[in-house]
């Protein structure tokens, strides 16, 4: 057997080929820091029993260093420090892996999400509008980064009463641009874009009703879909036709809560918060809860 450590990690490459990853991680284990390939840190951060372990987050900043024109790696590393919350440090590695990858969509799609981490809406719009995002696995993401985005801004533009332009903004949220790869459902989920219409028509002195109506009759059909989204049909219920409508569709959720978490969470919401008026405090609550 050979000691030099290249031997041992193509045979560690093998097991893990061969789906025999714990014995391969035990020997990319035994080879402690003598590989100088970007590869073998990340490869072995990728196969760490924790995800967050010292050990696996000193290999992705190791693995960085070594190639940071590696989009692959850069986008884990970028992961790793969002995770740590250190928006501004994901950030700057995204935008340089976009500037050595301006087509890579995906690149792309993470980079507007952490602009919306950041509260940036209006860069995000920007960068989306620039992006063609083919269809792929996980193409439905690029719709949720997307109406985020408009409604962070929407919201921006409420809170300086610009309704009008608020209006505008929650609208384009409503659309399905082509280019984010994601054609418009049947019977998409827009409740949370349907209550911020309702407030903004009813601050320019409009009827505001029809869309809270809009809400409850898709949240009575649906009792079962829009997980944390349940909660936006709750209070549409409350505003439309009261407490007593709506602590019946509560019920009616609490039965089949327990199949899913995220329900019991729209519930728990509600039920704290069920005497709130709809404000620009209660949306920004809102909105806050259901991303």
């Amino acid at each position: 057997k050979s000691n030099h450590w290249k031997a041992t990690y193509l045979l560690a490459l093998n097991l893990i080929g061969l789906n025999q990853k714990e014995e391969g991680r035990l020997l990319l284990n035994k080879l402690n820091s003598q590989p100088n390939t970007a590869n073998f840190y990340w490869i072995r951060s990728q196969l760490a029993p924790d995800p967050m372990s010292q050990q696996a987050e000193l290999d992705l900043e190791k693995a960085y260093e070594k190639d940071p024109k590696n989009w692959r790696i850069a986008l884990d590393y970028g992961d790793l420090l969002e995770e740590k919350n250190l928006f501004k440090e994901t950030l700057r590695i995204l935008d340089k892996s976009q500037r050595q990858y301006p087509d890579n969509f995906i690149i792309g799609l993470r980079k507007a999400e952490v602009l919306n981490r950041l509260k940036e809406y209006e860069k995000s719009i920007d960068l989306l509008s620039k992006l063609e995002v083919l269809p792929y696995e996980h193409a439905t993401g690029s719709r949720k980064i997307y109406t985020q985005a408009y409604l962070g801004s929407t919201l921006n533009a409420i809170q300086k009463g610009r309704w009008n332009e608020a209006k505008k903004l929650v609208e384009q949220a409503l659309k399905w641009p082509e280019q984010l790869g994601v054609g418009k459902p049947y019977n998409p989920e827009e409740r949370l874009s349907l209550m911020f219409l309702a407030f903004i028509e009813k601050q320019i002195g409009s009827e505001s009703k029809a869309y809270l109506e809009k809400i409850v009759d898709y949240s009575r059909k649906n009792l079962d879909r829009g997980e944390k989204n349940c909660a936006i049909g709750l209070f549409a219920i409350r505003f439309t036709e009261g407490k007593e409508a709506a602590n019946i569709y509560a019920k009616q959720l609490q039965q089949i809560s327990n199949e899913n978490p995220e329900i019991e969470e729209a519930l728990a919401f509600f039920f704290k918060n069920q005497t709130k008026e709809l404000s620009i405090k209660f949306l920004a609550q809102l909105k806050d809860f259901i991303e």
